[in-house]
């Protein structure tokens, strides 16, 4: 009855229309977005969008998800324009490094060479004291010596010339994805990091993006304490061979004809005896434990030992350990507390630790345009490190094409190439519940990924790793979706293939051949 009144042309239209109410209902409210954008009726078909968007790639996975090969320094920074400056210094040596003494007028002492001990000490002939010259330069260690002759009644007017044979702390060094990698002599001041990488090669694959130089900014930390006075006792302070030999502790005999000493003055007992270093950094039963606060420190309540219950904290120190001094429990924060701040702009900043290092990056894109921004000059013991190249596989598995293990080496593989390279998706495939299965040392952490926001420009792409495992999974609906996909035509229900029978329904007749 309805088909006599519509006629063939109108049972069509209704039909069109009862399918894509179903399809509507079928996908709830966002029915359309489902269809058109994600392409909710064949997942495998990921539509995109249709404007141009810029996403950052993803490394890292979580915070436990570190980078593979040689890890890039997380605190790394561009270079400065103090980076780009030339420092002239005479070089200071350091322990390990040989120097040749020339004493003129003193026989077997024309060319002595010596090698700095680890204390930062050398022993010459004649001396009875040894002397200290680490972190010296050629001209001081010259004036050292001359007056070390001078003081012991060597020599009145010593002539002294000092040379540095060795110097171990005028090198940099290569590590990582170099071509030859090692230790070189700086040659001169100035020298620059293009210079530099003349000498082993930049690195040549595809996954080093960036050069980093490590810097310690206070080479002086590196050197050993100068003691109080310039040169201390070789031998107890006695010429070798002259004084006889005393008990730990005693006071030294006279040499012979030399007046006895003045007797020393006895000091008056201390309150507390003094305790060894090793127990020095201690925290003492009954004591708090000091936390970061703005309350001033507590004095000392009873006995010298502070009363429990209260905040002993120390402004601005973050850590600290409780100390003997003058026979009093103290607290001595491991930091000096920071200088409070005033309106002067211009005030200096504070000093830099003994441990603190700087890390410039160089991007090596810029490096090979040579741009002068980044052509860094070289300090000694600068160390250059290059990522290594990221080597290994990656695995595929689930609803794709062609599962299987696929190669890592040397290239930056993202999820979306991985799924391209083995083929799309499958015909069961649920873009939004793929799976990467990564290897984190000695456990394995997965996460889920929406793949379709990530082909569509929503979400940033993941740099797969070595041993990554990709799951591509799928959802109930999907067998469903399938059967419905594959099994109508559009001239006998709901469908979305087209076929020769579409012309019965129009009654087109096929055009003669000739």
């Amino acid at each position: 009855m309805i088909t006599s009144k519509l006629g063939t042309h109108g049972c069509t239209l209704v039909r069109l229309l009862l399918g894509a109410l179903l399809v509507f209902v079928c996908t709830g409210c966002e029915g359309f977005e489902q269809l058109f954008y994600k392409s909710w009726l064949d997942p495998s078909q990921q539509i995109g969008l249709h404007s141009n968007r810029i996403v950052a790639l993803r490394h890292q996975g979580g915070i436990y998800d570190q980078d593979s090969g040689m890890a890039s320094p997380a605190d790394a920074a561009d270079p400065t324009p103090e980076d780009l400056e030339v420092h002239r210094d005479d070089y200071r040596v350091v322990p390990g490094d040989r120097i040749l003494v020339s004493v003129i007028d003193l026989p077997g002492a024309d060319q002595i060479q010596r090698q700095i001990s680890d204390s930062g000490y050398i022993i010459l002939p004649r001396l009875p004291e040894r002397v200290f010259v680490a972190g010296k330069t050629e001209q001081e260690m010259q004036d050292i010596v001359a007056e070390a002759y001078r003081a012991a009644d060597v020599l009145k007017n010593p002539q002294v010339q000092v040379l540095t044979a060795t110097r171990l702390n005028n090198r940099i060094f290569f590590i990582g994805a170099f071509p030859s990698p090692g230790a070189f002599e700086l040659p001169v001041p100035g020298f620059r990091l293009l210079q530099a990488v003349g000498m082993v090669g930049l690195p040549n694959n595809t996954t080093t993006d960036y050069i980093y130089i490590i810097r310690n900014e206070n080479p002086e930390s590196l050197l050993p304490a100068a003691p109080k006075a310039n040169v201390t006792p070789q031998n107890g302070g006695a010429r070798p061979g002259t004084a006889p030999l005393t008990l730990p502790g005693a006071e030294p005999l006279p040499l012979p004809g030399e007046p006895a000493p003045a007797p020393t003055p006895v000091e008056p007992p201390k309150t507390k005896p003094d305790i060894p270093d090793a127990l020095q950094k201690f925290n003492p039963q009954g004591l708090p434990t000091p936390q970061p606060t703005d309350i001033e420190p507590v004095t000392a309540s009873r006995n010298g030992v502070p009363t429990t219950g209260q905040n002993h904290a120390i402004p601005g120190a973050a850590a600290g350990h409780w100390m003997i001094v003058d026979g009093k429990w103290t607290f001595v924060p491991d930091r000096p507390a920071p200088a409070p701040a005033t309106g002067d702009k211009g005030a200096e900043p504070p000093a830099i630790g003994p441990s603190q290092s700087k890390v410039i990056r160089v991007a090596l894109s810029s490096l090979r345009a040579g741009k002068a921004s980044v052509n860094v000059v070289l300090r000694p013991a600068d160390v250059l490190m290059a990522p290594l190249p990221v080597m290994g596989e990656f695995y595929m598995m689930g609803n794709t094409n062609r599962p299987g293990v696929y190669s890592l080496s040397d290239r930056k593989i993202t999820l979306t190439q991985a799924i391209a390279a083995a083929g799309g998706f499958g015909p069961l495939a649920d873009p939004t519940r793929v799976q990467v299965i990564r290897r984190i040392g000695d456990q394995e952490q997965t996460f889920v990924i929406d793949a379709g926001r990530i082909i569509n420009g929503k979400d940033e792409d993941w740099v797969l790793k070595p041993n990554d495992i990709v799951n591509i999974g799928t959802n109930v609906y999907a067998p469903f979706l399938a059967v419905i996909r594959n099994a109508h035509r559009l001239s006998y229900g709901i469908g979305f293939v087209y076929d020769k029978n579409l012309a019965e329904v129009w009654n087109i007749k096929p055009r003669p051949s000739f």
